[in-house]
């Protein structure tokens, strides 16, 4: 079944990429930011479909839980300047090129990640995420946005726990690096 999401999910992000290619072709380019979207959707798909065998699985109401954190910021209504979302953005490309590989939508354990943004925070790629989509509802502040923005963080913080949960050496990891998402805060 987790299998069926990732090959699903692969071609959802496929999908992102070409509609979002073609969104920056009929209106002509509008910066780094969109550039940056376009690239974490082509990366995210192809890592999709030539990650590494998860050791331990989480579980499908993981797994479901994951993808519909992936498909809700499609419902956001962006605002300008978009470019508020680049250290967001930024972050999350840093953390998902990092893991090559062990990426994955569904937080399976697919070896400890400990280099990169991950010597830094514990949780990177969720970070960066939670940051642009921070982005997005200050730059278009409504109810709408708020809404998404909050079952979205509750996801993120339901995948934080379980994935804590299932990767070997997490205990001995989160000594050393104390922060998951935001140093001095949590």
């Amino acid at each position: 079944m987790i299998l069926l999401l990732n090959l699903i999910g692969s071609t959802f992000f496929v999908f992102l990429f070409l509609s979002r290619a073609y969104i920056i072709f009929e209106m002509g380019w509008r910066g780094m930011t969109y550039a940056l979207i376009l690239l974490q959707s082509g990366i995210a798909g192809v890592l999709l479909v030539i990650n590494a065998k998860p050791v331990k699985n989480t579980g499908l109401p993981a797994a479901i839980a994951a993808w519909i954190c992936a498909v809700l910021p499609l419902l956001f209504r962006a605002g300008e300047p978009a470019y508020l979302a680049l250290p967001g953005l930024l972050l999350m490309l840093w953390a998902l090129i990092t893991l090559g590989k062990a990426f994955s939508v569904v937080p399976d354990d697919r070896g400890l990640m400990q280099h990169g943004p991950y010597r830094l925070i514990r949780h990177p790629m969720y970070a960066g995420e939670l940051g642009s989509y921070l982005a997005i509802c200050l730059t278009a502040l409504d109810l709408r946005n708020v809404a998404i923005f909050l079952l979205i963080l509750a996801l993120i913080a339901y995948r934080i726990i379980v994935e804590e949960r299932v990767v070997d050496g997490y205990a001995s990891y989160s000594g050393s690096v104390r922060w998951r998402l935001v140093p001095y805060v949590w």
